[in-house]
């Protein structure tokens, strides 16, 4: 008999922009070892979005997977903003699952905090009657954006600062050298 550990085997999340104010597309890529079903009342939560700005208690989801989830009284291609605990949770649609050893990706939007801040630690669990997927860290990409190092850390954002410079001149006649006769 073999066992199984229902665990996520791969959970990558990104961001778009570390640019303060500006709207922020956050890309999880997850794979577990078990699948995740709707029968199962299966919900993936990803929490500790610190700093994160939302609108609504609902948020419209993109990419391949984005059909597969609900929000409690939404429509597919939907998840819940939680924003007490500062988190997303994403219930499977009546019907749907996530494969087993399957990459299911999907991409939500944030508006990133006006202020400077370092990115936090974001965390994923799972839960239904049977799957129980213990909250563990997530594993985030690390590539620069905008030329920022790092910049695709989830959350870390930044506010773009202008070091002007300045040029100054003390006479108006250019000097006599380059005078004509």
């Amino acid at each position: 008999m073999k066992v199984v550990r229902f665990e996520l085997t791969n959970k990558r999340i990104a961001q778009s922009t570390p640019v303060a104010s500006r709207v922020n597309t956050l890309t999880v890529t997850l794979e577990s070892t078990l699948a995740l079903t709707a029968a199962d009342s299966s919900v993936i939560t990803i929490s500790n979005l610190m700093g994160a700005v939302v609108a609504s208690q609902s948020m419209a989801l993109s990419g391949d997977a984005k059909a597969k989830f609900c929000a409690p009284g939404g429509a597919a291609g939907t998840a819940a903003w939680v924003a007490a605990s500062k988190s997303v949770e994403l219930t499977l649609c009546t019907g749907a699952s996530v494969l087993a050893s399957t990459e299911t990706v999907f991409s939500f939007q944030i508006t990133n905090p006006a202020v400077a801040q370092d990115p936090p630690t974001l965390r994923i669990e799972a839960s239904g009657v049977v799957a129980i997927i213990a909250l563990s860290d997530m594993v985030v990409v690390s590539a620069p954006v905008l030329g920022i190092v790092g910049g695709s850390l989830p959350l870390l954002v930044v506010v773009p600062r202008y070091d002007g410079k300045q040029i100054a001149q003390n006479s108006r006649s250019p000097p006599p050298s380059t005078r004509s006769p």
